[in-house]
């Protein structure tokens, strides 16, 4: 049971570097739907991140995490390529954006526009080129 939702809690959204929470309700709704979706639990591995946050102080420009927009997660019982195809299944997120990386888990936003990408090896590349490393086939 979650003080969000059904199934999310503040905690599994709260920056681990200063305990502050942004959190976009499109990106809950979204995630709720998902977990509604595949019935199975969902590991939030990284939520808001505040500007001082030590992954966002290394970008050149704040990402969606520090907007409360995104998440990185982990869908139980389900491969990368699974994860993948059923977050686009959920309408935030597939005209949001969508990552997949080579450490087991997804990225999911509520952004604007449709927006697509893998993270191999440390570096970044086309879905494509990614699914083509990651996906098990």
């Amino acid at each position: 049971m979650g003080d969000l939702t059904r199934n999310f809690s503040s905690r599994e959204f709260t920056c681990r570097h200063c305990g502050r929470l942004r959190l976009d309700p499109a990106l809950l709704a979204g995630l709720q739907a998902l977990r509604d979706r595949t019935g199975v639990p969902i590991d939030v591995t990284s939520g808001y991140r505040c500007s001082d946050h030590p992954v966002e102080r290394e970008k050149p420009r704040p990402g969606y995490h520090s907007l409360g927009m995104a998440a990185d997660i982990i869908i139980r019982r389900h491969t990368l390529r699974e994860m993948y195809e059923a977050a686009e299944g959920i309408p935030a997120f597939s005209a949001g954006g969508i990552g997949i990386y080579d450490g087991g888990f997804i990225h999911v936003d509520v952004r604007t526009a449709r927006s697509r990408w893998g993270r191999v090896k440390g570096k970044y590349v086309s879905i494509e080129e990614a699914a083509a490393a990651l996906f098990k086939h």
